[in-house]
């Protein structure tokens, strides 16, 4: 985590490695809520339109979460239990700076620390293969915003990958093995770090700086 503090984290479709549910460490932030500093908090992602728009909503019980068609992606309702409107990440007062609690108190919002992202394929420069719609790389664009906002470096981007998502795949010989990553378009944003079974990749500099076991 980041210096700046309450640590807030995002937390997949098939063929995509989940991180809630399987996660121990978020499973002990069950019950956590906007107003507890000391503990890391969860947001979630939630798609908000078909223009590549999403919500970021905070998760305070993994109870919470709904399987939502056609992937069967998890998702937190609109609102909490008490029937109070969920704090999205990204809502608010003016979308970029500072946002309407639960309690009506307006607030600066804290940013994101990391940002965990899924993915269909990957290469060690941080490209990421998603699924066509652009969500996630508009989703980073704003969240830089949002940092820069608060000056403040944005979320470190980390992937989760299986081993055989990698591009190229290990062993690969010939002129496959250099022949590139993934695509990568103009607008699709590289990742910082992705992890595998196998350990940890740093792709940016910024990872590379940071305290990060190296894949072996």
């Amino acid at each position: 985590m980041s210096a700046y503090q309450p640590a807030r984290i995002h937390g997949m479709a098939e063929g995509e490695v989940g991180a809630l549910g399987s996660c121990h460490s978020l499973r002990a932030l069950d019950k956590s809520t906007p107003h507890t500093p000391h503990l890391p908090q969860v947001f979630v992602p939630v798609v908000d339109d078909q223009s590549s728009n999403m919500r970021l909503l905070h998760l305070d019980t993994l109870e919470c979460l709904v399987a939502v068609p056609p992937f069967g992606i998890l998702e937190p309702p609109r609102t909490y239990a008490s029937g109070a409107t969920r704090e999205d990440m990204l809502g608010g007062v003016d979308g970029v700076g500072g946002i309407r609690s639960v309690d009506g108190v307006e607030r600066i919002r804290a940013p994101l620390d990391v940002l965990v992202l899924p993915g269909l394929g990957f290469d060690a420069r941080g490209g990421r293969l998603g699924r066509g719609g652009g969500y996630y790389d508009v989703l980073i664009e704003r969240l830089a915003s949002v940092a820069a906002c608060a000056c403040v470096p944005p979320p470190l981007t980390v992937a989760l990958a299986y081993s055989a998502q990698m591009w190229p795949p290990p062993g690969l010989d010939g002129a496959a093995a250099n022949a590139g990553g993934v695509p990568r378009g103009p607008l699709d944003a590289p990742v910082d770090i992705v992890v595998t079974a196998k350990g940890a990749i740093a792709c940016s500099e910024r990872a590379r700086q940071a305290t990060v076991p190296q894949r072996r």
